[in-house]
């Protein structure tokens, strides 16, 4: 591990910096994926229980 972020800090900025913006863009889209997800369960959840108050068909 100590070798990669030598490796990485050693690196010129322009190779840096599209390292840094995969690496963000990569972390959002799973954050955005796992949020996505929740609200879609949450919607799920909200849906059943407004269309079927009472447990009845």
């Amino acid at each position: 591990m100590d070798g990669l972020s030598q490796f990485l800090v050693d690196l010129p900025l322009w190779a840096q910096a599209p390292l840094v913006v995969l690496l963000a863009v990569l972390v959002c889209v799973g954050v955005a994926s796992l949020l996505l997800r929740v609200i879609d369960i949450i919607n799920a959840w909200l849906r059943r229980g407004y269309h079927n108050p009472h447990g009845q068909s």
